[in-house]
């Protein structure tokens, strides 16, 4: 069965909320700059991209996937889907979990003869 934006909603919020009481600040990320001993926290906004396309991701993706990135103690910040992996002819490693992401597209309307319709590409 097919799960409800409710659901992935519910999802992403359970995952906020189980990352701050782990400690983890998605919006912050330590640094340690040289010649210093404390850490500095600076935020992460735009750090995370696309390995194939290169783009950053915005929004709420950036903070999910800095939430997985600090839980896995993973050094990256590049991702991709299997799909754009499996075209670049990369291997996943075996047991590898996927990460939500939040995808919106754009809704495009015409009015005709008063009344308002919803098209199905811009």
């Amino acid at each position: 069965m097919k799960k409800s934006s409710k659901d992935y909603f519910q999802e992403i919020t359970n995952m906020f909320i189980e990352a701050l009481e782990e400690n983890i600040i998605p919006w912050q990320k330590p640094y340690r700059f040289k010649g210093m001993t404390d850490e500095v926290y600076l935020p992460t906004f735009y750090a995370h991209r696309n390995g194939s396309t290169g783009k950053s991701y915005r929004s709420v993706n950036t903070l999910i996937l800095e939430i997985v990135k600090q839980r896995n103690k993973f050094e990256s910040t590049f991702w991709m889907t299997f799909k754009q992996a499996s075209d670049l002819n990369l291997k996943i490693k075996k047991g590898s979990k996927s990460t939500i992401i939040y995808y919106r597209e754009p809704l495009y309307f015409q009015t005709v003869n008063g009344k308002r319709k919803k098209l199905t590409s811009k």
